[in-house]
């Protein structure tokens, strides 16, 4: 049987050694190595090879080696470069062609990457966005079970009962809206007016850029307006302190603008140009409605203590159901959720509602592109 030298220094021998030389070294070191496994042995004869090849060895080698091949890279790369510079410039047209179709490409492409995130992210700006929930009704009929309406508006007087009633909750803020006349020095304005409690500010974190930062809707004569309405009504003059008159029903009130706010209109479901206590709500209602448990005017939202469990206060709504007798209608009867508020923008499921909803299928179609 022929001998053979140990695997490993020929795999050394081959690291080390240009690739020219190699096979004719080998070779040399190969003859050499079968004539002393007759004379010598094979042990001795082995360990005359391995010597002999380290006697090869030569830190230059390796520095020699790697000059030539990153000097051996960079010349193809000139090379590619050079043959592609000249044929960009011999097809002009085509080059152009595809350029602007590249620059589209990515162009379209980084566009579609902003809508998708600013879709995900919408109303996560807010500081408690995660604790956030709006409450959604739903009207079920009692001999199936089967879900026959599902609206985002609940009653007026829902809100603060389920403050006072579940100690889960931290703070409860209702949410509603009226298209009615602004006046200023005898000209009037048809606006949105939007109704809301003093604690909006605690639970939404729409920034304060002028007046009182700490409660603006404290008192039911003050108004909170966007910068857009600072601007429109009141110019570059300071707004804090300015009255609006404001229609509501039959009665119309002084409003003093104690705060300007700013609005993420691109990444807010709430949305909103003037600010009112809600107080002032009862102007535009009967009694009768603006008591009343059954019937779905504003929107309300509950801000959850980090360690509650939605889940578990969902199940404990029940008992507001069972306490007031209008929400039992018969052959159907109110339920109540929670739905998250970072989940409003793209939950088109619950259509009837005041926040502003977007369409998810877009969002779908976007992001498979």
């Amino acid at each position: 049987m022929k001998r053979k030298p140990p695997k490993w220094i020929v795999g050394f021998l081959e690291w080390f050694c240009p690739q020219h030389l190699f096979e004719g070294i080998l070779g040399d070191l190969q003859e050499t190595f079968d004539e002393q496994v007759q004379t010598l042995g094979v042990r001795k004869a082995k360990a005359y090879f391995i010597w002999q090849t380290l006697m090869f060895f030569r830190p230059s080698i390796l520095l020699k080696n790697k000059i030539i091949i990153q000097s051996n890279q960079s010349s193809m790369v000139k090379n590619y470069f050079k043959v592609s510079i000249r044929n960009m410039m011999r097809h002009r047209s085509y080059t152009a062609i595809n350029l602007i179709g590249l620059s589209l490409g990515i162009a379209f492409t980084f566009m579609v990457y902003l809508f998708v995130r600013n879709e995900l992210a919408y109303d996560s700006f807010h500081e408690n966005s995660n604790d956030i929930y709006r409450v959604y009704q739903k009207t079920v009929y009692k001999s199936t079970g089967k879900t026959r309406s599902i609206i985002g508006i609940t009653s007026v007087p829902l809100g603060p009962e389920l403050e006072t009633l579940y100690p889960e909750i931290s703070k409860s803020v209702r949410y509603g809206s009226s298209s009615t006349l602004i006046e200023l020095s005898g000209d009037h304005f048809q606006e949105t007016v939007t109704f809301t409690d003093p604690a909006f500010f605690d639970v939404f974190s729409f920034p304060i850029i002028q007046g009182n930062s700490n409660n603006p809707l404290s008192d039911p004569g003050s108004l909170v307006i966007s910068e857009e309405m600072a601007i429109k009504y009141f110019g570059q003059q300071d707004p804090i302190g300015e009255t609006l008159k404001v229609k509501l029903g039959d009665t119309s009130k002084i409003m003093v603008v104690t705060a300007v706010t700013r609005v993420f209109t691109m990444q807010s479901s709430i949305r909103f140009d003037f600010l009112i206590n809600m107080a002032n709500f009862k102007y535009l209602l009967d009694e009768e409605f603006y008591e009343s448990y059954d019937t779905g005017i504003i929107e309300t939202y509950l801000q959850l203590k980090q360690e509650a469990n939605p889940q578990s206060l969902v199940s404990k709504l029940v008992a507001i159901v069972e306490k007031h007798d209008e929400l039992d209608q018969g052959e159907y009867k109110f339920e109540y959720g929670l739905q998250p508020l970072t989940d409003i923008h793209l939950d088109n499921s619950i259509p009837e509602a005041i926040a502003i909803i977007g369409n998810p299928v877009n969002m779908y179609i976007f992001s498979g592109l």
